[in-house]
């Protein structure tokens, strides 16, 4: 459970911090930098991915496949994950994740909906 409350401060945290890998092993690694997305789908591990909104500014990153692929169960990742879904979601994240602002990507998603709507 201590890993738990040391991470909830790593988050906490990471207002000087661009991202913060969580690894399913427990270790948490900040960023001072903003990662690309391939750069993020590199550090997990992941083919393609999936955004889980923290609803507070923040965007967790996670493998799409990760079930699929069997990788282990990342308890943080998980308690996070549960704490802004609807109450008794059982659901597990699979796998290392990366929290980032989500400020920090808003501007890559606006330009790639301008690029795909028809005109």
């Amino acid at each position: 459970m201590s890993d738990l409350i040391n991470l909830r401060g790593e988050l906490d945290r990471m207002t000087g911090h661009r991202a913060l890998l969580i690894k399913a092993d427990g270790d948490a690694i900040p960023f001072d930098h903003v990662l690309g997305i391939r750069g993020v789908e590199v550090l997990i591990g992941a083919a393609g991915l999936d955004t889980i909104n923290l609803r507070d500014g923040r965007v967790m990153f996670v493998d799409d496949l990760g079930f699929d692929k069997d990788k282990p169960v990342n308890l943080q990742a998980t308690e996070i994950y549960h704490s802004v879904c609807r109450p008794g979601t059982t659901w597990q994240i699979r796998g290392d994740v990366i929290v980032v602002h989500d400020r920090d990507y808003l501007h890559r998603r606006r330009r790639r909906l301008i690029e795909r709507t028809p005109r």
